[in-house]
């Protein structure tokens, strides 16, 4: 805790003084911008930030000088000059290193200096939000800028410094505006690139096979995407460390301007390297391997090997790998040496819950196993994937506001995030993740009023409800959520004077209506016009906006053109929401624990069978069980499940990885009578879980508990009594068909559908006269898919007799 102390304290103003300072003022002396001669890299992209937007607050170009200023305008002190050398004391003083920085106000100076050419250039952006500037997305639509006039500032003295010393987004088409976004949030890159190819079979296969993954009794040394090393090989150890210091020397000698995800940096300041293993599974199965114990201590042992080679020669380096993930669930119990760096992977946690929720405990435990063996620790996180979480609006910021403080708590060092592009729904999410990196403590309803207000000004008001119901749904609102979002949007788009804050709602708009027409030709009926008005609307926002691509629109009308900003207004003003349905009742999670036994179905299932393949997850089981009686569960089919068991006090019973075909998840006896609670998470594989108990469901109650079922699937639900309809909400990763039937398999409640749209969409279900009340099926036919159920309780069974509901009345 204590390294943390100068964060919780944040010494923003350490010697305050009355007054303030005038910067600039209409008519007066533009202010002087002093540094010395030959800045580094990092100094000179902030000076000229600061020259730009200083000129743009004062209504007149400050002087830029490397000599001592002179004349009456302020003087503003940059870096290493000579009128900075008491406040490097105080840097060191303070324990601020290379990130932190001072910034003195006094009557007539204002003085900025950093621990290095990265903490200068932070304390430049400091300066400039101090004085209104905002950068809350990519490119021009995204800056905030104060009209000209007097420009002042509070005499004192700002000391400041982040928590997370690693802070990294790493997005898709990254560009310059997207890089020059990343630095003025402060963002950094040390170095590690995620999986590396370190002794690529490329250069040592033909020659060394034997260093490389024995699997199945074969080594396959010309995988060269996702191979595996045989780490208990010493000369393939050797090789790595050779590799590892020729790569530090080529990058120490490189001094060239490197731009990694649109940010520009120098190579010779990284500092870490990664020696992770490619993606997926493939580790070695030889026995000298087996000896070094589990796959983390295996990964372990390497990292310290070559992080004792790395650091004999550059001590200031570390090398880094991914931790739980893959075959590597389970913590180390191989200590790891001060210059190993291990980023634990997050994909098996519950995203849309804070890392206290208790169906976190397994993640949050294992993160803290994992620290003791590994002090140095990061966080591999995935915000805002396309691919996983689709196109639309997306919010973490309450679950960051949880997390960020408990990280920093246990001595995590960084954050990196994967995250797709798409700063009209998601930018909000992303500015804020931003702040909380450098101070997880900071306010978090002050950092979203602050958002909001500079971001949509007059439109406040409406803005600030879309951003709650934001928050509140976190990702993929329910269609009546939606709707009443895109109502505020409407009204904000009324509401906006300023042209900036108009542009961003209608971006906003903008994002929506494409969406829709996306969705519209997933399911064939979108018409030839509405393509192109959203082909012509992804062209007249800023680029970094849509999270989708032209492609996924149309491939036609290629001479299709931008809209001005008044001409995008004018044809979102055309566009007629798409109005929902009544809204439909969500499920709450507070009544799982009391479900009870479908009536009249007391005979034992025929078959053990759970009627579906599980992919990714997190997924729940729920299984009604009486004291002593065997809980078990196993799975079919090659798959390294992860899963937790909770008792009917959603208290942690157990835990465990289950690696293989037949392997089992649990099998013990319940303590007590009650619902146990089962959580999963299979990955990419796609194994079918079995069951010896009678009474089983799998819940798909929302968004973020929603069902991943691979090919064919049937699953019987209930209808309760007094039901008028209800919805299935599915995407389809890949084509599927969907049909419902009635009580007894009666005639087809809902036509048989087929779905194309790789987007939520919602199938709203009629409940015919006298079939509520009943047990109903559903049959799922086709690839990938997500779904979840509204309106009824989320909980499906591979046979009637298998279903949970609940109590009669509730």
């Amino acid at each position: 805790m204590q390294r943390f102390l100068p964060f919780l304290l944040i010494l923003l103003i350490c010697h305050a003084r009355a007054g303030e300072l005038r910067l600039a003022t209409p008519g007066g002396a533009p202010p002087q911008i002093h540094h010395r001669p030959g800045v580094e890299d990092q100094v000179q992209y902030a000076l000229e930030d600061l020259r730009h937007y200083l000129g743009r607050l004062a209504g007149e170009e400050p002087v830029v000088t490397t000599a001592t200023p002179e004349g009456a305008g302020v003087a503003i002190h940059v870096g290493d000059v000579s009128e900075n050398r008491e406040l490097g004391a105080i840097i060191e003083e303070k324990g601020l290193g290379e990130e932190g920085f001072v910034i003195d106000v006094s009557e007539r100076a204002i003085r900025i200096v950093g621990g290095s050419k990265f903490g200068t250039a932070f304390g430049v952006y400091e300066l400039l939000e101090r004085l209104g500037v905002r950068w809350l997305f990519p490119g021009e639509w995204g800056e905030v800028v104060p009209p000209p006039g007097e420009v002042r500032l509070p005499l004192g003295r700002i000391t400041d410094k982040p928590v997370f010393a690693v802070r990294r987004m790493a997005t898709n088409r990254a560009d310059e505006p997207m890089g020059a976004w990343m630095r003025r949030q402060r963002h950094n890159s040390r170095g590690f690139g995620g999986h590396s190819h370190l002794v690529s079979p490329r250069q040592y296969g033909e020659a060394h096979p034997e260093w490389y993954a024995l699997v199945n009794g074969v080594r396959d040394h010309k995988n060269f995407s996702l191979y595996k090393l045989c780490h208990s090989n010493p000369e393939m150890v050797r090789q790595a460390g050779e590799d590892l210091l020729k790569l530090i020397h080529r990058r120490k000698a490189n001094q060239e301007v490197r731009t990694r995800g649109g940010y520009p940096h120098l190579e010779a300041d990284y500092t870490q390297i990664s020696i992770s293993p490619t993606d997926g599974g493939g580790f070695c199965q030889c026995a000298e391997c087996a000896k070094m114990g589990s796959i983390s201590d295996r990964l372990q042992i390497f990292a310290n090997t070559l992080a004792g080679i790395v650091r004999q020669e550059f001590p200031d380096h570390s090398v880094g790998y991914y931790g739980a993930y893959s075959e590597a669930q389970m913590p180390p119990v191989v200590r790891a040496d001060p210059g190993v760096i291990v980023y634990a992977t997050t994909w098996t946690r519950n995203f849309f819950q804070p890392i206290t929720s208790p169906f976190n405990t397994p993640y949050r435990q294992k993160i803290e196993a994992f620290v003791k063996q590994s002090p140095r620790m990061g966080i591999r996180d995935f915000d805002g994937l396309t691919k996983w979480w689709g196109p639309g609006p997306l919010s973490l910021v309450d679950v960051h506001a949880v997390d960020y403080p408990w990280y920093a708590k246990h001595g995590v060092e960084g954050i990196i995030t994967e995250a797709g592009i798409g700063w009209g729904p998601r930018g909000y999410s992303y500015y804020l993740m931003s702040k909380l990196w450098w101070n997880p403590y900071a306010d978090v309803e002050a950092l979203k009023r602050d958002f909001v207000t500079h971001a949509y000004g007059e439109a406040f008001v409406p803005m600030w409800r879309y951003h709650q119901r934001l928050d509140e749904a976190k990702i993929h609102p329910t269609p009546a959520a939606l709707y009443a979002m895109r109502s505020d949007l409407e009204e904000a788009a009324r509401l906006a004077r300023d042209p900036k804050a108009r542009l961003r709602i209608d971006t906003l708009r903008a994002c929506f209506r494409i969406w829709d027409v996306y969705e519209r030709k997933g399911q064939g009926g979108a018409t030839q016009e509405e393509l192109a008005q959203a082909l012509q609307l992804m062209r007249s926002i800023d680029s970094s906006a849509c999270p989708l691509f032209e492609k996924q629109i149309s491939e036609e009308d290629a001479a299709l053109v931008a809209l001005d900003a008044e001409g995008l207004h004018q044809l979102l003003n055309t566009v007629e929401l798409p109005a929902p349905g009544s809204p439909l009742r969500q499920w709450s999670s507070e009544q799982d624990l009391r479900l009870v036994a479908y009536p009249g179905q007391d005979a034992l299932p025929g078959t053990s069978d759970l009627g579906m393949n599980f992919r990714f997850g997190p997924h729940t089981l729920l299984i009604a069980a009486k004291a002593g009686e065997p809980l078990e569960v196993w799975q079919q089919g090659s798959s390294h499940t992860a899963w937790q068991l909770y008792g009917p006090e959603l208290a942690l019973i157990d835990e465990g990885l289950a690696s293989g075909d037949g392997a089992v998840l649990i099998k013990r006896a319940a303590p007590g009578d009650g619902i146990y609670t089962l959580t999963f998470s299979t990955g990419g594989s796609r194994p079918r879980l079995h069951t010896s108990n009678q009474r089983v469901v799998a819940k798909a109650a929302s968004a973020q508990e929603r069902l991943h079922p691979f090919g064919q699937a049937e699953q019987y639900f209930y209808v309760p009594k007094g039901t008028k309809e209800f919805a299935i909400i599915a995407k389809a990763w890949e084509p599927f068909t969907m049909a419902i039937t009635g009580p007894g398999g009666e005639a087809d409640i809902y036509p048989k559908t087929e779905q194309k749209a790789q987007v939520f969409t919602e199938h709203r279900v009629q409940v015919p006269e006298g079939l509520d009340g009943d047990v109903w099926k559903i049959s799922l036919k086709g690839g990938k898919k997500e779904f979840f159920l509204l309106g009824i309780p989320p909980f499906l069974a591979s046979e009637p007799s298998r279903l949970l509901i609940p109590p009669e009345g509730s």
